[in-house]
């Protein structure tokens, strides 16, 4: 490339860069690229707003027009010569690149010397071309020079295209009918019906369950099952330390030997004293006394294991909580369960609460199966607010499977509990609303 090119090709690409749009791009290349090469005619292909390649400038024409025969000649050559664009650089046409009838044609509109430039895409695509004619052959200057130039106008072309369509797009998200009519589909959308719902805590439960409790004051020595184990009626489940009834039986005993002693050695005196005589009848009442304390004794002793009333599974948290633990008469060790009739008990959080109305549809969601739903209704719920396992205020709800066999006892996991059917704006606003009242204070 010779010196004296360089500045007028630095004038052109600055014109380039600074075109404002496709149509402007392109008469540039029609018609200043004249400066740097001397041509008779310039025909500019770029795509159009629908992606298609269409002649969009002509050395000398301000528009070109579509019908004239020229024009539709130069689109069935493009066409043509599309086929055959699989190079990335300059490439000089002939009319044996073309059909026949075309070919008739040519030196009717152009001379011999034709070359094609392809305009590339940053992704190599060829996405347009320039055809470029003149009486002289070609040097291998001025394909050098294409060559440079080709490398402009692709990249301007691209550049021009990208922020056409972001302009394109921004137009029609920012016009007033589409807003109209997006403000008008939410509206529609806020009416759409939709069911309420509330995640809450699950666990497996028996619904036919008994409570297992201390019969009496002690202190809890050993388990004999481990928990959500099965039992049989009468099966001993936990006992309760025995130090203290058998040190209480001994000294029992003890008295009531002593009582039937002195009852013994009175009664021999009797035959010689009235005195002593009259004296049985209390020591009689004595001796019944020890007898009637040594069997509560005996019975409290056999107490202290506590047994099934019934077969079932005895779930109760870690024995190692329990023994060693003083306990009071009445208290809950576990609970003594039937495997056959399961339920669900939910803590539903007071902050999520909805309307619920008895036979309601749950869906559970195990903590060992969470991609499978069990399904559930609902049974019971409660008005008063306890505290859950988590420490969280919660209403307390039972409901009953309606999957058979699908769970066990103790198996945790969360619930979806459906209520009634409320509008979507409700839906979305509702937790809103109620923060903002709470905040505002009416």
């Amino acid at each position: 490339m010779s010196n004296s090119a360089l500045p007028t090709l630095l004038s052109i690409n600055q014109r380039l860069l600074k075109a404002a749009d496709i149509k402007e791009l392109s008469f540039i290349i029609a018609n200043d690229t004249w400066q740097i090469i001397k041509y008779r005619q310039a025909c500019v292909f770029l795509p159009d707003r629908l992606g298609r390649s269409k002649l969009l400038a002509v050395t000398g024409l301000t528009s070109p027009k579509e019908a004239t025969p020229y024009s539709l000649w130069l689109e069935r050559v493009r066409q043509q010569l599309s086929t055959q664009l699989k190079t990335k650089q300059p490439f000089a046409v002939s009319p044996a690149m073309v059909t026949p009838e075309l070919a008739k044609s040519w030196s009717e509109w152009w001379p011999q010397h034709v070359v094609c430039v392809p305009i590339i895409d940053f992704d190599g695509s060829i996405i347009g071309s320039v055809f470029i004619v003149k009486e002289s052959p070609w040097s291998d200057l001025e394909l050098q020079l294409l060559t440079v130039l080709m490398e402009q106008w692709s990249y301007c072309s691209q550049a021009l295209m990208r922020r056409k369509k972001a302009r394109s797009w921004l137009s029609v998200l920012l016009s007033k009918k589409l807003l109209i009519l997006v403000l008008l589909l939410v509206v529609a959308l806020g009416f759409v019906p939709v069911r309420l719902s509330s995640m809450a805590e699950a666990e497996i439960v028996s619904l036919s369950s008994e409570v297992v409790s201390v019969p009496m004051n002690g202190v809890v020595k050993e388990f004999y099952v481990d928990p959500n184990e099965s039992v049989v009626a009468e099966a001993p489940l936990f006992a309760l330390d025995d130090t203290e009834l058998l040190n209480q039986r001994a000294v029992t005993a003890q008295a009531l030997a002593v009582a039937e002693a002195e009852i013994k050695r009175t009664e021999q005196q009797a035959f010689a004293s009235q005195e002593r005589k009259a004296e049985l009848a209390a020591l009689r009442g004595k001796v019944r006394e020890k007898e009637l304390n040594l069997d509560y004794v005996e019975e409290s002793i056999n107490r202290l294991i506590v047994r099934a009333p019934k077969g079932g599974v005895f779930t109760y948290s870690d024995p190692n909580e329990w023994i060693g633990k003083p306990v009071v008469t009445g208290e809950r060790v576990g609970d003594l369960a039937q495997p056959s009739d399961l339920g669900v008990r939910l803590w539903l959080p007071v902050n999520d609460a909805i309307n619920l109305e008895l036979g309601a549809e749950i869906k559970i969601f195990l903590q060992i199966d969470p991609l499978n739903a069990i399904e559930a209704q609902l049974t019971q719920t409660s008005y008063h607010a306890t505290q859950s396992p988590d420490g969280v205020a919660s209403y307390q709800l039972r409901g009953d499977l309606t999957t058979p066999g699908a769970a066990r006892i103790g198996l945790r996991g969360v619930a979806k509990v459906f209520g009634e059917t409320k509008p979507l704006a409700y839906w979305i606003f509702r937790r809103p609303l109620g923060s903002l009242r709470q905040w505002l204070g009416f």
